[in-house]
């Protein structure tokens, strides 16, 4: 079974800290449409080359809107990070269901086996580590919030 590595970006592979002020203030269009002026999270990234290094499908899944899926695949080349697939919400589809579902169908027509996560929300942790495959979940964490 192929082992897969699943990854968020914001707060993990891109460092959104920058940003985060806009959700609290309500703006979460700009809030989408600053990410690709996130610096990277290089220690993040190179974790996630050695995953793919070792044979692993890496699965980028985030809350970021379809409608940025050109804008996300950029920064993430620009930036070095590989991956395989990536799955962001249309419209209707975007909330805290969307990543375990994505992955959830990506493994149902696919295969696959998750042996490991890199998320930053507690809600991915806690949905990740609940998961049947028992991936080790990595949380990833930028000083003070």
């Amino acid at each position: 079974m192929q082992p897969l590595v699943i990854c968020t970006i914001d707060g993990v592979l891109s460092d959104n800290s920058t940003r985060l002020h806009l959700l609290r203030d309500g703006g979460v269009s700009e809030y989408h449409e600053r990410h690709d002026r996130d610096d990277t999270v290089i220690a993040s990234v190179r974790m996630l080359k050695g995953f793919q290094r070792t044979g692993c499908d890496i699965l980028i899944v985030d809350d970021r809107p379809a409608e940025y899926m050109q804008q996300t695949e950029n920064w993430l080349k620009e930036n070095g990070v590989f991956f395989d697939y990536l799955y962001l919400p249309k419209v209707k589809e975007a909330g805290r269901a969307f990543k375990m579902k994505a992955v959830r169908n990506h493994i149902r027509e696919n295969g696959g086996q998750i042996i490991a996560v890199m998320c930053s929300e507690r809600h991915d942790e806690t949905d990740f580590r609940n998961h049947q495959h028992r991936p080790t979940v990595y949380t990833v964490t930028r000083g003070v919030s």
